[in-house]
Parts: structure tokens; sequence; C-alpha cells
């Protein structure tokens, strides 16, 4: 009888055993990459650009289309436009882009500058925000630029940190340095130039008419993110999802009403119709508006994972919303993370994959390397590898077919 105990014991422990082997190597294990059916491509058959802003301080051009594959040029000129460290403010290292709708122009903005490229990525203009005059005191740049053909709108914040105020500015390009103040103390989420309304939270979460600068307060506080197109309406996610309580959500201006879509975070429209939204830090998928069960579009690894953390901006679409840009982390137990940068062409069904051993062909990055000093002398412990650059902010660059 204990001998029959303890063969059972013991084929218990080991099926537990196997389950949690099982279960680890699937949590851990890398994912099937492209779920949908497109045609991998090493450029895309269309003209496009993907603008980068890689840490540390690099601002990229991106030429993701063409028969010559992919290249990249660098864009700023570092005695005259710095992508400054902003830990001397207390705030991560960030950036913010904002590109016309009509391709012929794009803007990147850092702590104190406002940086503006024509399409080639030749810098054109270079303004400080004191010119902005904003006011008085210390001002530095937020993290969202929103730009039309004609105007831009820029968030901005006061310092010191622990008594910062937000809000948000417009200004027209060419002329000098001519600002107006938005709505309320508030952060830029998107602007509809066509309502001539801003969206914007903060303590106050609504719409700012960019006529008469009033302001409509709506109960979107639980939300971080927005994407606005006059067709398809108004989506509010957050900017992490890791689990099923961080909702994606329609939001019909007209009647003033709200319908829950699924879970996910970044969520914004596509040019085919769905709704493109992350999950985690690994997992990229889409739905229709209708609640129609969403489907995976692009896994990096087998279950959601990661999520927790995050800048943001890991998921951009083109302003006319063929191209799709997917900047994926995946956890690792050790602290480092695997990372990779999906691109789609959502009209020609496309698509290129760009893992951390082919961008860094593309784009050589930091080495890193061990040393150590050894009788006075620096010795390498460790041959170099190259790192994947960490992506900050990313924008595509497309002129209109």
């Amino acid at each position: 009888m204990r001998k029959s105990v303890v063969v059972v014991l013991g084929i218990l422990c080991c099926g537990i055993i196997a389950m949690t082997v099982t279960i680890t190597y699937f949590y851990n294990s890398q994912g099937p990459g492209m779920v949908l059916p497109f045609r991998e491509v090493t450029a895309f058959s269309r003209p496009a650009q993907l603008i980068m802003v890689l840490m540390p301080h690099k601002a990229v051009l991106m030429n993701v289309s063409g028969n010559s594959g992919l290249s990249y040029s660098e864009l700023h000129e570092p005695s005259r436009f710095s992508l400054q460290n902003l830990s001397d403010y207390g705030f991560f290292p960030g950036a913010a882009i904002a590109v016309r709708p009509n391709g012929s122009k794009f803007y990147i903005s850092t702590a104190d500058q406002l940086a503006e490229y024509d399409k080639t990525g030749s810098l054109s203009h270079l303004i400080s925000i004191a010119e902005f005059r904003v006011g008085p005191g210390k001002y530095i740049f937020g993290e969202t630029v929103q730009a039309s053909n004609e105007r831009l709108w820029l968030s901005v914040q006061s310092l010191p940190r622990r008594h910062s105020r937000h809000f948000v500015i417009e200004w027209q390009p060419g002329n000098d340095p001519n600002t107006r103040e938005i709505g309320p103390e508030a952060v830029l989420w998107t602007v509809a130039p066509s309502r001539r309304q801003a969206f914007v939270f903060g303590e106050k979460t609504g719409l700012s008419d960019l006529d008469t600068n009033s302001f409509i307060e709506k109960p979107w506080n639980m939300y971080c993110f927005a994407d606005f197109t006059e067709a398809d309406g108004l989506l509010l996610s957050g900017v992490l999802a890791s689990d099923k309580y961080d909702r994606v959500a329609l939001f019909d201006l007209g009647k003033d009403s709200q319908k829950d879509i699924t879970w996910g975070a970044q969520a914004q429209w596509g040019s085919d119709g769905y709704i493109y939204f992350k999950r985690g830090s690994t997992q990229l998928w889409r739905c229709k508006p209708d609640k129609t069960k969403p489907e995976p579009v692009y896994l990096a690894t087998r279950v959601p994972r990661g999520g927790d953390s995050g800048i943001g901006n890991e998921l951009k679409l083109s302003h006319d919303r063929t191209f799709l840009s997917f900047f994926y982390r995946v956890p690792h137990p050790s602290g480092e993370e695997r990372r990779g940068l999906v691109l789609l062409g959502l009209k020609n069904k496309e698509y290129t994959d760009l893992d951390s051993e082919t961008f860094c062909r593309l784009y050589p990055g930091p080495r890193s390397q061990k040393i150590a000093f050894v009788d006075g002398e620096i010795k390498q412990l460790e041959k170099p590898t190259k790192n994947f650059w960490f992506l900050i902010n990313m924008a595509w660059l497309v002129t209109p077919e």
C-alpha cells in the first residue's frame, strides 16, 4: 500500500514538473511572427519613409521602398540640433514628431528646440522654445506635436517638474513664433483640423474648440490615448495593456455615446477599416468596430507579455492610414530584451520584419563590451556585440497619391 502511494505521488510530481516546464516554455517561447497572409518584402512597392528617434541621440530618416531596399540617413546636425537627455529636468529622454498630411515637411521637438525638415530630411528651420514667448519662467516641449498643412499644435510644460503646468499652444509655421494657448491646463491627445477641435486630457479631459477656445469636458479620464478620423470616429484607449481591464472604446461625438470594443492599447484606425492595437509589448492585433472577434496580426510571443511599461509610441500609422509600424519588446528574466520593428503596408498587404540582427546590419548601433583595468591597462573581456537601438519615437512620411 505504502509503495503504491509513493508511486502515485512520484507520478503526480513528475506530471506537475512536466506541466510547469511546458507552461514556462510556452510562455517564454517565440511567437510565429506575422500571422496575416501578407507578402514579406525587403522594401515596399509604394513610396514611404520612416522617421525614427533612437536613444542615444540619433534621428534617422529610413527609406523603406524602392528597388535598392532599406536605407537610412541621419537627420540632425549635432552642432545645431541636440537630442539632449532630459535627465537634467527629471524626465525620460524623449522627442515628439509631427508630419504634415501632404508630406512636404516634418518636425521634431526635444526639450527646448523645435526642428523643421523638408521631405528630403534637410534641416530648414530651428527654433528655441524661448522664441515662442509662452510666458515668464522656464518651459520645455511636451511629448506631443500635431500638424496640419498650415499649423502646429504643441504640448508645453513648465519647470520645475514638482510644480509643472501643462498646456497646449497653436503656431503657424513660417511666421515669427506667434502662439496662443488652447483650452484648459492639459496635455494634447490629438487634433481634428476639419472639426477645428483638439482632444486634450489632464485635470480636465475633453474637447477644445480651436476657434472660440471654449472647452467641453468629457468623462474620458480612464483613457490616456486617442485617435480620430472624420469617417470612423474617436478611439480611446490606454498607452499600456497588460490585461483585459485595459479597454479600447469607440466614442460617437454626434450621439455623445461610447461603445466598448475589446482590450488593448494605442488603438488606431487603419485604411482598411480595422482598428489596430497592441497587447502587452509583444503582440499586434486588429478588429472591426462592430465588435467582431479580434484577430492577431503579428505575434512576437505566443501569449501577450510585458505591457506594464512603455513609451507610448510603439504603434504608429501614416496620415493616410496605409502604413503601420510596431516596435515590439520581449522581456527576459535576465533583464535583457529582445526587440524588433515590424513594418506593414496595408494597401498592398506587404510587410518587413526587422529583428535585432537585421536592424543592426541596416543601421549599426552602439556596441556593448565588458572591459576591465588589468595591470594599469584596459583589457577587453568579451567580443563587442551589437545592440538594437532603443526606439523613442517614430512617424511615417508619405506623400498622398
